[in-house]
């Protein structure tokens, strides 16, 4: 996808409350974090605007990435939904219905996936290929 550009590893705005979206569905690291930007590896990001999630303001303000995960059970959630707090509710809001294509199957996402444990049950498996608004990279 590209470089942010912006300090990611202390106090600041810009570079800790934009994203892109991981897929931890896909294994390896996300991103490569230096001191003055972000280099993203794999994942989702928007086809509006910069391309990237607006996150929420989280203590101390450093770099967090939301992501989706779908495992071979078919268990699908966002890892840091609950805990981090990172999605923002109207990012959630545009991202429950859409439709997430895998191996096999296409399901679309609940409020399930952003709510933890249980997290939302389907009938598809890892990886990723797709979500509804968000491109692959």
């Amino acid at each position: 996808m590209g470089t942010l550009i912006g300090d990611s590893s202390s106090y600041s705005t810009w570079a800790v409350l934009r994203t892109a979206v991981d897929n931890a569905s896909v294994g390896g690291s996300p991103a490569n974090q230096y001191a003055h930007n972000i280099e993203f590896l794999k994942g989702f990001y928007t086809t509006e605007g910069n391309g990237f999630i607006r996150t929420t303001y989280t203590l101390p303000l450093t770099f967090a990435m939301p992501d989706f995960n779908l495992d071979s059970g078919g268990t699908f959630w966002s890892s840091n939904a609950d805990t981090n707090f990172v999605w923002t509710d109207e990012d959630k809001a545009q991202l429950i219905g859409e439709d997430v294509t895998n191996a096999g199957t296409t399901f679309a996402i609940t409020s399930d996936a952003f709510d933890g444990y249980p997290w939302q049950i389907t009938s598809g498996s890892d990886p990723i290929y797709t979500i509804g608004k968000l491109t692959a990279f």
